[in-house]
């Protein structure tokens, strides 16, 4: 259920972006202060606002509920 709405909410209120660890823009992530999650490991999620700030992030796959949550306060 809880991947079924995170879907859903990706599809409706985000604009979602996957990036490749041997992509330049992946080293322009590692090296951002704001993302030092992403050193610990992957997966990393990132819920950037429009303007591009940091709103939410965590490496916790399982964190869907939080994801979701996120996704739809910063589309209210």
């Amino acid at each position: 259920m809880l991947n079924a709405e995170l879907n859903q909410a990706l599809r409706e209120k985000a604009i979602a972006v996957k990036l490749v660890d041997k992509e330049p823009e992946f080293e322009a992530f590692r090296e951002n202060a704001a993302h030092r999650q992403l050193k610990i490991g992957l997966p990393y999620f990132a819920i950037l606002t429009a303007d591009g700030q940091l709103s939410w992030s965590g490496t916790d796959y399982k964190a869907a509920q939080k994801m979701v949550a996120e996704l739809t306060k910063l589309a209210i």
